[in-house]
């Protein structure tokens, strides 16, 4: 089973849509015994950085509650979820972050109309467990103010819009986009099927 994480700073039914459209069993979740269950789970996120840290601290997400999860679980973070994942957040005076993924989060000031909204091509920098070996990248859309740097290995997808920023990141069994592939027809449901897939890799029933 995969759990959609419900922390008041997500859409959480776009996202049970898609993973239904795709035959995988997926359910909201709001607790920590609920998630510790799930084979996977997925933190999509719209709001700001340090209402959505705070928010997943006050369920009793702690990061080492999460390293623990890890161990058996993977994690998926879209857009905001994948932000807080990060080390530190700039947005609204600053807020630190999980640091599962290394450097911090900005505002996007790319001289372009921000948020940043719509189709957007994501460029692929190395191989990806969730992509594969795809060298061409992909359409995607988005919906963000701020953003990542796409620099270090972890970085396996980029973006321009402006200035370019981190597009999809993975760390282990931890894995983030900045797009919405909920959003982004057959190249987000294929995203989605991958993450799904990764989840049973120990082809358990539960």
């Amino acid at each position: 089973m995969i759990g959609i994480l419900d922390y008041n700073a997500g859409n959480i039914s776009s996202v049970l849509n898609a993973f239904k459209y795709l035959e995988i069993d997926a359910k909201r979740i709001e607790t920590l015994d609920e998630i510790m269950k799930m084979k996977g789970i997925v933190i999509p996120g719209v709001g700001s950085f340090p209402t959505a840290y705070k928010n997943m601290q006050k369920i009793g997400i702690t990061k080492n509650f999460l390293n623990e999860y890890l161990k058996k679980g993977k994690i998926l973070g879209i857009c905001l979820g994948m932000q807080i994942m990060y080390e530190y957040g700039e947005e609204d005076g600053g807020c630190e972050g999980y640091g599962f993924f290394k450097g911090s989060v900005k505002r996007l000031e790319s001289g372009l109309i921000v948020p940043h909204m719509g189709w957007n091509k994501v460029d692929f920098l190395s191989e990806s467990r969730l992509i594969g070996k795809n060298k061409n990248g992909f359409n995607a859309y988005f919906a963000h103010s701020y953003i990542a740097s796409r620099n270090g290995e972890q970085v396996k997808g980029s973006c321009l819009y402006g200035e370019g920023f981190a597009a999809l990141i993975e760390e282990k069994n931890i894995f983030g986009v900045q797009f919405h592939p909920e959003k982004s027809g057959e190249n987000g449901l294929r995203l989605l099927k991958k993450f799904g897939e990764i989840c049973y890799e120990n082809n358990s029933s539960s």
